[in-house]
């Protein structure tokens, strides 16, 4: 961990945060992170690999080493949890939005449904409203961009008082939250960690020579060549469409639907069945994998459809809204079971990690730095508890439910990228509907309603960039380069921090600029959802519902119907675990069950078809030895795509510098 690496790794960092929102949605280019191999980080690092690195040695004998390397993605993979969808393009509309639908919706008016939020919660908009309100919605920007100093911060200043640590303290809490797992899932349970290893193969032998060794081999450029290829072609197509075009995707949807009307009426994901995807990351990644983790991705969405034919078969309504269906909480049952089977397979060390942190005997082998970041982890989920009871009025068991229901979310989203190295990854469920099933509705109230349903929204509605998740990698990352987890922990939480004040600055900047109000117009959705399920739980229960500003325990009212679900989804993971670890030949992975009903499994999962059965068909013709002589294939499709989304990034880039608009939209694997 040299000087310059970590420095170099925190500025890359802050420019990532810094300019993530206006690349999204000004220049519309490539997203700077939106999954969990961000297109910022690999697609610099293959830059470095290529380019920097050899030029660094032939002029000074300056280059990276592979260490120094690791230590700058880790940095860089941590801050681009900031701009992107877990954080930035939601966060400012949740928190002005609901003011301007308050001013221009009669029902909302009606049922003042912003005065159940606490203030703390919403941006101050009572002083210029005309600047604070609608600059925001429609920018300031005239014929020239503002300055700094017009964006109007009052507006802001106490909302993010709240928000702001509140944020700090759960990435506080995911860090270290990693860093306890990380010695259990790495060197005791040895999961395979797919996205480190693409990005090892990419540094191994990377010291004291131009390139690394895989960038030496033959097939490594042929997966380059034909991955990097194809989207260079297709990108031009963008740009001049009367150049040719060679697809990536198939469209069957019309003539499948026409044939069977029922397949119209499924959900929203199902539909993606009928347009296959390849994406060359995806292909790649799953020849990093076991046979049964690529084919229960690729069959998830196969198995969803069947069962929710099943289902309508039988009546049952699958669309629940933002307070959960069926679906939901066979979703959120299923993240409970694999939450058990994560304690259950490592019960011995979390045990004597947790006794150890309570000062309490316990196994002498386990490490200090996880002990120590199991107290840190404990006393930031208890400052957040705090922080909601005190500050927000929640109640002190809805606080407590809601940050553990949240950590399942982020450890289990965690568990799912080591364990399979799906990199795009939906939950399906939230906090306030398990909430409201446990306790019912009107135990709850429209004052606890509205900020559970906002703090879902502000740190969950799209969790595919999370911490933990880009935590756990860099780690592994880390690690294999020699560089202890505590240690590169520690700068992570610096560069996370430091990322998120350059963020939520350049983020309101660029929105006061351009109009954030329209820029991405799904933000504004997200912000409506909190206090559209307020207004309908308002008008079904009237006075009965918006009488007490706390917990109404004589009101517990559990929901039978929904909970069953729960139950279904927690017992399929647990017994396809349980399968799984003790028959060597049981073919299905408890992932399926996880990423059934998402867009995961939908977009992505014909390339971990496509990779399993290429992958299958090296092994059983040339065996081990042809497994890894074909490896270099494969890290090439992966580094292409790198390449390739780079490559137009800088050309839209360089097209906004020249002429002041915004080029065509070009995304690799989106």
């Amino acid at each position: 961990m040299t000087i310059r690496a970590i420095l170099i790794g925190v500025l890359l960092g802050l420019g990532i945060s810094a300019v993530g929102y206006f690349n999204d949605w000004v220049l519309r280019l490539s997203y700077v992170a939106s999954d969990l191999i961000p297109v910022s980080v690999y697609g610099l690092l293959v830059l470095g690999i290529l380019i920097i690195n050899p030029l660094l040695r032939a002029v000074r004998r300056w280059q990276f080493s592979a260490a120094e390397m690791a230590v700058i993605v880790s940095l860089m993979l941590v801050a681009c949890v900031i701009p992107g969808p877990g954080l930035m393009w939601h966060l400012p509309n949740s928190l002005v939005m609901p003011h301007f639908y308050q001013q221009v919706e009669p029902g909302w008016r009606k049922h003042q449904l912003v005065r159940y939020a606490p203030s703390v919660m919403l941006a101050d908009v009572s002083g210029d409203y005309q600047k604070d309100m609608l600059g925001f919605c429609i920018g300031l920007r005239s014929d020239r961009e503002i300055g700094l100093a017009d964006v109007p911060w009052h507006a802001w200043t106490r909302t993010l008082s709240f928000w702001l640590p509140l944020f700090s303290l759960s990435f506080i809490a995911g860090i270290c939250l990693a860093l306890v797992v990380h010695k259990q899932w790495s060197n005791r349970e040895r999961l395979r960690y797919p996205v480190v290893a693409f990005a090892g193969e990419w540094l191994q032998g990377a010291d004291g020579n131009y390139w690394p060794s895989v960038f030496r081999n033959p097939r490594f450029w042929m997966g380059f060549l034909l991955a990097g290829g194809i989207l260079l072609v297709n990108g031009l197509a963008l740009w001049h469409p009367n150049s040719i075009t060679i697809p990536t995707y198939f469209d069957f949807s019309a003539a499948l639907v026409s044939k069977w009307p029922v397949l119209g009426q499924l959900p929203y994901p199902v539909y993606e069945l009928w347009i296959p995807r390849l994406f060359f990351v995806a292909v790649g990644l799953s020849y990093f994998l076991s046979a049964e983790i690529s084919f229960s991705v690729g069959i998830s969405t196969f198995c969803y459809a069947i069962f929710c034919i099943f289902l309508t078969t039988f009546g049952v309504a699958l669309s629940g809204r933002f307070l959960g269906g069926p679906i939901s909480f066979m979703a959120a049952g299923g993240y409970v079971g694999m939450a058990f089977t994560i304690f259950y397979i490592g019960r011995r060390f979390y045990l004597s990690v947790l006794s150890r942190a309570f000062a309490m005997p316990g196994d002498q082998s386990v490490e200090a730095g996880a002990v120590w970041a199991c107290r840190i982890a404990l006393a930031a989920g208890v400052a957040m508890v705090l922080m909601l009871t005190l500050i927000t009025g929640l109640n002190w068991l809805l606080a407590i439910l809601f940050v553990l229901l949240t950590g399942l979310i982020f450890l289990v989203i965690t568990r799912i990228s080591a364990e399979t190295g799906m990199f795009f990854i939906t939950q399906g469920w939230y906090a306030l509907p398990v909430i409201v099933a446990l306790l019912g509705i009107k135990a709850i109230g429209p004052h606890m309603l509205i900020v559970l349903a906002m703090l879902s929204v502000v740190m969950t509605i799209d969790p595919r960039v999370c911490l933990m998740p880009l935590v756990a990698n860099a780690l592994k990352l880390s690690e294999d380069q020699g560089i202890r987890p505590q240690r590169i922990g520690g700068w992570m939480g610096v560069s996370v921090l430091l990322a998120l004040a350059v963020g939520v600055v350049s983020t309101l900047y660029v929105q006061y600029n351009y109009g954030g109000g329209s820029l991405y117009e799904f933000a504004n959705t997200g912000a409506r959802i909190p206090f559209e399920t307020l207004s309908r739980n308002l008008v079904r229960f009237g006075p009965d519902f918006g009488g007490s500003t706390g917990l109404r325990l004589g009101n517990l009212s559990p929901d039978w119907k929904l909970l069953p679900y729960a139950g279904v989804g927690m017992a399929a993971v647990l017994a396809c675990g349980a399968m799984r670890l003790r028959y060597r030949w049981w073919p299905i992975h408890p992932v399926l069950f996880l990423l059934w009903g998402s867009l995961s499994s939908a977009w992505y999962g014909c390339s971990f078809l496509v990779g399993c059965v290429v992958k299958a068909t090296i092994t059983r013709l040339g065996g081990a030895r042809s497994y890894q002589a074909w490896k270099p294939l494969f890290v090439g499709l992966i580094a292409g795509e790198f390449f390739a989304a780079m490559f137009w990034a800088i050309v839209g880039v360089v097209h906004y510098i020249h002429t002041g608009t915004a080029g065509p939209v070009f995304r690799a694997h989106l």
